[in-house]
């Protein structure tokens, strides 16, 4: 995920659910070496065709908050 600044990815958290709650996510919520905007997660292997819905709270370096969500969908081949 991108933010616009450098996020404290030790206290921030994203989960990704699918459409009956279940986390696939592998909660290994890393910072880029490069990019300071960009933090990585991983997903399971097998995710499946579906609805899924990301949740995400960024820990600016300035301590401030944010919070939202968003949904993806993955198409069966």
């Amino acid at each position: 995920m991108w933010f616009t600044e450098r996020i404290k990815a030790l206290l921030s958290t994203i989960e990704v659910r699918d459409s009956a709650g279940k986390e696939v996510d592998r909660r290994d919520l890393q910072p880029d070496v490069k990019e300071a905007g960009l933090v990585h997660l991983s997903l399971a292997r097998d995710l499946g065709p579906g609805t899924y819905k990301v949740t995400w709270s960024a820990v600016a370096q300035d301590m401030h908050v944010s919070k939202g969500s968003f949904s993806f969908q993955v198409a069966p081949k």
